[in-house]
């Protein structure tokens, strides 16, 4: 098993609902913002470049990628969704 943390950096989020068609298992559109937002994901914020920038992020532990997470994060058009390996 590998694990692995999903980042999803949602005020940058265009709300173009790629992420949800494709992967709907791990994001789904927001009805208030009309953003996509990681499910069971955890809000957390990370100092880059001197600047914060909030996302929420989500563990996984899987025998390998999904899939159709892969495609989701090639498909966001501004590319906020980023897959890491878990720090240990």
């Amino acid at each position: 098993m590998i694990k692995k943390v999903i980042k999803h950096y949602y005020p940058s989020c265009i709300g173009c609902g790629a992420c949800c068609q494709l992967c709907p298992d791990y994001f789904r559109l927001n009805q208030e913002t009309y953003k996509a937002e990681l499910i069971d994901g955890v809000i957390s914020e990370e100092v880059e470049g001197g600047s914060e920038e909030a996302y929420t992020e989500r563990t996984i532990e899987v025998e390998a990628l999904p899939a159709e997470l892969e495609v989701a994060v090639n498909a966001c058009p501004i590319q906020v969704i980023k897959i890491e390996d878990e720090r240990v």
